[in-house]
């Protein structure tokens, strides 16, 4: 609860925001990848590591450049580079423990349809949600776990009560050991071109993390 209290507190800035609350931290239960295993301290510490992109990095200065995480989860603040294709205030990494996927596919707009395949059906990024306009759903398997990628279309007003389009992409990565998600909203002034290759490089950063030591 203590994570997720901050980041009502720190995410809710922003005209267009998304409420990317971690979900409440659950019972705990150690975890083996890569050779180390997990306690709750890898996430209270949040002793994870990626590479930084073409578009983003980690962000190093200012008040939100050290992680923020309890034995839930963690979060690591990200920079978009260039600054002109993200319209969420804050753009952040989240690392959560196994046992949060039904709370995160929740948020995020995933989920296992009646054949046990997973879907997408969109998870709303404006702040007065009207309509999805278009969904669309990709699933990446490698030996490292599952990243979900979906990718949406909505209809939704700002504070203003002015109807809009938001492009954005939500990106879950599922390992047996932790949970990497993302989100992002995009500038409608964006290229539709760079916004693709944008989400290609949030699916490699996502890709990319792993943890560091072991406390």
């Amino acid at each position: 609860m203590r994570l997720k209290n901050s980041l009502i507190k720190s995410l809710c800035a922003s005209a267009w925001t998304i409420a990317a609350l971690l979900p409440s931290a659950h019972a705990y239960q150690v975890a083996v990848t890569q050779g180390v295993t997990l306690t709750k301290k890898n996430f209270e510490q949040c002793t994870f590591d990626f590479e930084d992109s073409k578009y983003l990095a980690r962000q190093r200065e200012g008040r939100f450049a050290i992680p923020y995480g309890d034995n839930g989860g963690c979060v690591i603040r990200l920079l978009e580079k260039r600054n002109v294709y993200n319209s969420n205030d804050h753009l952040s990494l989240f690392i959560t423990i196994p046992s949060d996927i039904d709370d995160v596919i929740a948020y995020q707009g995933f989920f296992k349809n009646k054949n046990g395949k997973w879907a997408f059906k969109g998870g709303p990024m404006g702040i007065f949600f009207v309509s999805f306009k278009k969904l669309s759903f990709d699933r990446i398997d490698n030996d490292q776990g599952t990243t979900l990628v979906g990718r949406q279309l909505e209809n939704a007003k700002n504070q203003k009560g002015v109807l809009g389009v938001v492009d954005g992409v939500h990106i879950l990565r599922i390992t047996p050991s932790y949970l990497v998600s993302m989100d992002m909203p995009f500038f409608s002034t964006a290229p539709k071109e760079a916004r693709d290759d944008i989400i290609k490089d949030m699916v490699n950063l996502v890709e990319s993390v792993h943890v560091m030591t072991s406390p």
